[in-house]
């Protein structure tokens, strides 16, 4: 879990300490202190992750013999660090990416050079050491003889129109928080610090105290310690203190919920009290638009229709979509709009046209997306469905013209909106009204033409009238199948081969056989081709065996080579 941990102190001559001394801890390095004549290493430990200095080109020694050199008060500040815990959700790479941006934006803000340290702590609390200077450094590498904004006391700060010193350290905790929780949520995490204490967050919760790496250490082998007992003591208060704050806010909670209720009540009251006499609703007049395509009705369209767009589920699919409209409509749907539906949605009310264009039934409204002529005649279909008697129309004058020509045909008063539509409305009427005063001419009787026989049929008849014995997976009945197919033949071409039978033949010669169960090679090995079309008129059909008839002697056929019958297996 992310946790917010920053802390900030001097490096003070007053309390022995030295900006190399510490430069060489926090980097696990070995530097000299010219200044005092003494060499710190510490490179035996093994906990580092990634050093860094930001802002300075040179070694880490001449920066920090350059810090010391450059103050000569025995109680001088010579540099200045931040402690802050990194967020252990993010990984090495993040972390260090993390706390290179952080010192970016000291060095910019603060105009000191920072050189930071990560280190991994105990595994868990990974951690970085921002060690900054007093003073800041040009390009050249020379340091300043004036120290930077943020070392000034809060006297000489009010005389250069600053706030005060603390105002730099809230900055700088705000801006590592900001920087933290955006690389938590580049990362993908839920979990956010706050630079803020507990009582500005509005947490009714003890602040733990932090818990340094030797009390860490033995808290881990199981030896407690007293910063450990106190935390321990604190998280049982705070816990106690949580449940009654969760009560607390069930109850006020349950409170407001209830005031609410009985200030909903009280609204429900008067809006009765002043409501006017309803006003009968008028179903007799619709609404009739051009409007947007819907992308989701579009895809249930699409998938719906794939399923019910072959073989026998085609002509499954269309007594479906006629059914579906029935339920939806409560109405019949004319068979010609019905060839051109690809899908009719329940659930949007709406009809999908194979062109793509959607119909839908907004209540008092019907839209169409493209608004063409089949689009107008689905429509007007759903428009008698609803009980309408006129329908006012809204769209491209070309649209209101033609939609308004065909709902006259239907029966239904149009009602256009478009004053150019209207004049070209008149004008169609006056066409038709001189065109139906002119008297007709006789009508010459048309021949009635010769009832005219489909080829699948008459292939169909034929094949009723011989019977194909049934099989199953575990015997192969290619003789069979080949003895029936060459009577049905037979019977087709008695008086000559008609015009197109070899495909119409093999089409339903398939469909039959794989109804009775023939395996696709069994089917295959019977393929009707030039040769075996020519052959089969000279050929006497084999009888057609009974479904009844016993199977031949052995536990299989006898197979013979040459024969064209492809043995069991294969």
């Amino acid at each position: 879990m992310a946790i917010y941990h920053f802390s900030a102190k001097p490096v003070q001559r007053s309390k022995g300490k030295s900006a190399v001394a510490a430069a060489a801890y926090r980097s696990r390095s070995s530097l000299r202190d010219e200044r005092q004549g003494m060499t710190f290493s510490y490179t035996a430990a093994r906990d580092l992750v990634h050093d860094e200095i930001v802002g300075f080109d040179g070694p880490r020694s001449s920066l920090w013999n350059m810090a010391e050199a450059m103050e000569i008060r025995h109680d001088a500040t010579t540099a200045r660090e931040y402690e802050i815990a990194l967020p252990n959700e993010l990984s090495e790479a993040d972390q260090i990416e993390l706390a290179r941006e952080f010192s970016r934006w000291l060095n910019t803000h603060q105009y000191c050079v920072v050189d930071f340290a990560i280190h991994s702590g105990d595994g868990l609390n990974g951690h970085g050491h921002f060690l900054t200077t007093t003073r800041s450094v040009d390009e050249d590498g020379t340091m300043s003889s004036i120290k930077i904004q943020r070392e000034w006391a809060d006297k000489k700060r009010k005389e250069h129109g600053l706030p005060g010193r603390r105002a730099e350290l809230v900055n700088a905790r705000k801006a590592w928080a900001d920087m933290a929780n955006c690389a938590l949520e580049k990362a993908g995490f839920e979990e956010r610090i706050d630079h803020r204490s507990l009582k500005d967050q509005g947490i009714d919760r003890l602040p733990t105290s932090h818990i340094g790496p030797a009390a860490s250490a033995m808290e881990r082998d199981g030896i407690e310690t007293r910063v450990g007992d106190h935390n321990r003591m604190i998280g049982q208060i705070n816990l106690e203190r949580q449940f009654e704050l969760d009560d607390l806010r069930k109850h006020e909670i349950e409170a407001k919920r209830l005031e609410q209720e009985l200030a909903d009540i009280d609204a429900e009251i008067e809006y009765i009290r002043n409501e006017p006499a309803p006003v009968p609703k008028q179903t007799t007049v619709g609404t009739i638009v051009q409007s947007s395509h819907s992308d989701a009705i579009a895809a249930v369209a699409e998938r719906e229709s794939a399923r019910y767009s072959k073989g026998q589920a085609k002509s499954i699919g269309e007594l479906f979509k006629s059914k579906l409209f029935r339920d939806t409509w409560n109405a019949d749907l004319d068979p010609a709009i019905l060839k051109q539906l690809r899908w009719v949605d329940v659930n949007a009310r709406a009809l999908t046209l194979k062109t793509g264009e959607q119909v839908r039934d907004q209540g008092d409204k019907v839209s169409l997306s493209k608004g063409s002529d089949d689009g107008i005649e689905a429509a007007i279909a759903m428009a008698k469905a609803k009980g309408w008697k006129s329908v006012n129309i809204r769209g491209s004058d070309d649209f209101q013209l033609r939609a308004a020509l065909a709902l006259r045909k239907a029966g239904i008063k149009p009602r256009i909106t478009s004053e150019i539509a209207k004049s070209r409305f008149s004008d169609e009427l006056r066409k038709l009204d001189t065109a139906a005063q002119k008297p007709e001419p006789e009508p010459v009787p048309e021949p009635v033409p010769e009832p005219v026989v489909k080829l699948e049929d008459l292939v169909r008849v034929a094949a009723a009238n011989h019977i194909l014995p049934l099989t199953n997976d575990f015997r192969d009945d290619t003789r069979k199948l080949r003895s029936w197919a060459r009577a049905v033949w037979g019977e087709l071409t008695e008086n000559g081969e008609l015009d197109g039978l070899d495909d119409t033949f093999m089409e339903v010669l398939e469909e039959q056989a794989l109804m009775a169960g023939y395996k696709p090679y069994e089917i295959k090995d019977v393929g009707l081709d030039s040769d075996w079309s020519k052959t089969l008129s000279d050929q006497k059909p084999e009888p057609t065996p009974s479904p009844c008839s016993e199977p031949e002697s052995g536990t299989r056929r006898n197979w013979k080579r040459g024969e064209g019958d492809k043995p069991p297996g294969t």
